[in-house]
Order: C-alpha cells, then sequence, then structure tokens
C-alpha cells in the first residue's frame, strides 16, 4: 500500500507540474489566477482519479477503508512536504509566501484539488462495494 500511495503521490506530482506550467505560462495572463485555476482543476481531478484507480489495481490495495484511508493520506502527506520544498529550492521561493499563497482563492482551489488525492482512494474503494 505505501508503494501504491508514493506512486499515486508521484503521478499527480507530476501531471500537477505540467499543468502547472501550462496554467502559468498561458492561461494567467489570459484569465488571471482564480479562473486559471478553475479551468486546470478539472483536468487535474480527473488526471488524480485514474491515477489512484490504477494504482489502487495495480498494487492490489483492498477496498477496506483502512488501507484506503492510509493510502490516500500517505500520498497527500507526500505532496505536502514536497510541494513546499520544490518551491523553495527549484523556484527561490519564500517559504511564508508559499503558505500564504494558500490563503488567496486560488489557492484554497488548488489545495482543494490536492485533497482528492487523499479522499480518492477510500472514495473509490467505497464505489466498488
Amino acid at each position: 500500500m505505501p508503494l501504491a500511495a508514493f506512486t499515486s503521490f508521484a503521478i499527480a506530482f507530476t501531471a500537477g507540474f505540467a499543468f502547472g506550467a501550462v496554467r502559468v505560462l498561458l492561461l494567467v495572463p489570459r484569465l488571471g489566477p482564480v479562473l486559471a485555476v478553475m479551468c486546470e482543476l478539472p483536468i487535474m481531478i480527473t488526471a488524480t482519479w485514474f491515477a489512484v484507480r490504477t494504482m489502487t489495481r495495480r498494487f492490489a490495495v483492498p477496498p477496506d477503508a483502512g488501507p484506503r484511508l492510509a493510502m490516500g493520506l500517505i500520498a497527500f502527506a507526500t505532496l505536502m512536504l514536497v510541494e513546499p520544498v520544490l518551491a523553495v529550492l527549484a523556484f527561490k521561493q519564500d517559504l511564508a509566501r508559499f503558505f500564504q499563497d494558500l490563503a488567496t482563492v486560488q489557492g484554497a482551489l488548488g489545495l482543494a484539488g490536492q485533497s482528492t488525492l487523499a479522499i480518492f482512494p477510500w472514495l473509490q474503494g467505497r464505489l466498488a462495494r
């Protein structure tokens, strides 16, 4: 189950990095930050859904709540640890600014979208029953 969590994280993170680049470079200048995130969000939620579904099947994660919640929480916690580290080290963003950005409308929308990584394994387990 940890491997399913880390692989789901890696897929969601990679997709988010790619779509985030498109959002920042193409959508934000034309639509503004809030609308740009709103355009990206359904794509990221869909990508996360399929990543989680694929990894739960590939690694045979039982549909029970415990393993599914653990998978989602591990994946989400990993994402929440990696994102600020990447922001600081790769993009030279101030850590305080990173967390302040989460309090904006676009930051809250993004965080809500990212939280699907935590709940989708459990939700898919419930739907499978």
